[in-house]
C-alpha cells in the first residue's frame, strides 16, 4: 500500500494538531532524504577506508572482525553487533572528517557567549569539524585513534564533545541507521579487497553540503578466499 512507502508515510502523517504537509514542506523533506539519506553515509566510509589505508594494523584489524562474522540472513543483525573494531573505526573517521562539517542554530532569545552578545533571530554556526579537533578536548587531536570510542571512554567523554550527528532537537533521525550502514561498507570492502592508496596520495577535504573526501583514488585487488 502506499502507506508502507516513504512518500506514503509522509503523505499520511499529521502533527500533533492533526494537521497534514502542505506540497512545499512535503518537497523539502523528500529534498533533505535524498540529500542526508545517502551522500553523508558515503563520505563517512569513504574518509573510514582512507584513514585505514593509512593505518595498516587498524585495517587488519576490521579484515580479522569481518572475517569472525558472518553478513547473511539470519543472523545479519547479530553480526554487524559484533562489528565493534569496525565501529571504533568509523567513529573515529567521523570525529577527524564528520560528513556534517558545520549547521546552523538561530537563536530564539537574546544570550552571550564568551566575549560575544548574540541577540534574538542570530545565526549561529556550529561546526562539529572544528569542535572534534580541539586540544582541549581532544590529546593529539589529529591522530587516528578508533581506542578513542571504547566503552569507557564514551561514557566519560561529555557529550558535546563530540557531536557528528548534530544534537538536541534537530539531531539526525537516521544516525543509527547510518553507523550500521557504514559498518557493513566498510566491514564487506575491507574483508573482500586489499585496498591501497595510489601513491600515498594525500586526500584533501572538501566542505560543501557534505564534507566529502575529494577523490579517493585507490588500487583494490580481492582477497584470496577464506579456506
Amino acid at each position: 500500500s502506499d502507506s508502507a512507502t516513504f512518500l506514503g508515510r509522509l503523505l499520511t502523517a499529521c502533527d500533533d494538531s492533526g494537521h497534514a504537509m502542505d506540497d512545499q514542506q512535503l518537497r523539502d523533506e523528500v529534498l533533505t532524504f535524498l540529500l542526508a539519506g545517502h551522500e553523508p553515509a558515503a563520505a563517512g566510509a569513504a574518509w573510514t577506508i582512507y584513514e585505514l589505508c593509512q593505518h595498516p594494523e587498524w585495517a587488519r584489524a576490521v579484515v580479522d572482525e569481518a572475517d569472525r562474522s558472518e553478513f547473511g540472513p539470519p543472523g545479519v543483525i547479530e553480526a554487524v553487533a559484533a562489528l565493534k573494531v569496525t565501529e571504533r573505526a568509523v567513529y573515529e573517521s567521523m570525529r577527524l572528517h564528520p560528513p556534517a562539517w558545520a549547521f546552523t542554530r538561530t537563536a530564539a532569545e537574546p544570550d552571550a557567549f564568551d566575549d560575544f552578545d548574540i541577540g534574538t533571530g542570530a545565526i549561529v554556526v556550529i561546526s562539529p569539524f572544528v569542535n572534534h579537533r580541539m586540544p582541549e578536548f581532544w590529546p593529539s587531536p589529529l591522530r587516528f585513534d578508533p581506542n578513542r570510542f571504547v566503552e569507557d571512554q564514551i561514557r566519560a567523554r561529555p557529550q558535546l564533545h563530540y557531536f557528528p550527528f548534530g544534537f538536541g532537537p534537530h539531531h539526525c533521525v537516521g544516525q543509527h541507521f547510518a553507523a550500521v550502514e557504514m559498518r557493513i561498507v566498510v566491514a564487506l570492502l575491507q574483508a573482500r579487497y586489499e585496498i591501497e592508496l595510489v601513491n600515498g596520495m594525500r586526500v584533501h577535504e572538501n566542505p560543501q553540503i557534505a564534507n566529502t573526501p575529494g577523490p579517493v583514488v585507490v588500487r583494490i585487488s580481492r582477497r584470496t578466499a577464506k579456506p
